[in-house]
């Protein structure tokens, strides 16, 4: 019970720390084959903070919001059911979902 409780909650942090980490790397490599000097490292991380920054005058509404909530849930919901090795998480009981 506790092994697939960690497996739900660690699976994600997982999967979310390596593509950070792949997105962060993908810009110096580029700027390196090219033979620049390229962003730093952290550069879209960066850029993220300075696009929350910004105050729009535009409203999107609510439907924008929960957009937004529903891109993540469905993100988690879909690292829960990809096997890492090591850890199984809804890997296992995906065959009982489906059917379901």
């Amino acid at each position: 019970m506790y092994n697939l409780l960690f497996d739900m909650i660690f699976m994600p942090l997982v999967a979310f720390v390596v593509g950070l980490g792949l997105v962060l790397m993908m810009r110096r490599v580029r700027a390196k084959i090219e033979r620049r000097v390229g962003p730093p490292v952290l550069q879209p991380i960066y850029d993220i903070l300075k696009l929350y920054a910004k105050t729009t005058q535009i409203s999107h509404g609510y439907m924008h919001d929960i957009a937004v909530m529903m891109l993540l849930g469905g993100y988690i919901a879909s690292m829960l059911f990809l096997p890492v090795p090591g850890m199984n998480g809804l890997a296992a009981q995906a065959d009982l979902i489906t059917l379901l």
